[in-house]
């Protein structure tokens, strides 16, 4: 079944289309999944793929400046993965992240006291 882009879920077979496009809405790569799959793991095989042409005769550019997600892209992982290469990421941050990065970095505040 690796071959086949269906995944099981409450409503059935279901199947999730992971697109990366330019800023015009161009579409640059499209994966196809089981409706399952996760975003994180995918990310990679995004970023990897797809090329901008350039003007002139230099290499077609792969990376982009920044990166717009649905909540899906908003784990700390991705995100590391994003700071990594240098990408801006433009992606709602989850409640729960939030109070994790809140945690993590001694910026919340406390309930003691």
């Amino acid at each position: 079944m690796g071959a086949e882009a269906l995944g099981r879920s409450w409503g059935g077979f279901s199947t999730k289309l992971h697109l990366r496009a330019e800023r015009g809405g161009k579409l640059m790569v499209l994966v196809l999944t089981g409706g399952e799959r996760h975003e994180q793991p995918i990310l990679p095989t995004l970023m990897d793929r797809g090329a901008v042409e350039r003007p002139g005769r230099v290499r077609p550019r792969v990376r982009p400046d920044a990166v717009a997600g649905d909540k899906g892209y908003s784990s700390p992982k991705v995100r590391d993965y994003l700071r990594g290469w240098r990408i801006v990421a433009v992606v709602p941050t989850k409640r729960r992240c939030l109070r994790l990065t809140a945690t993590r970095t001694g910026s919340g505040t406390s309930s003691s006291g």
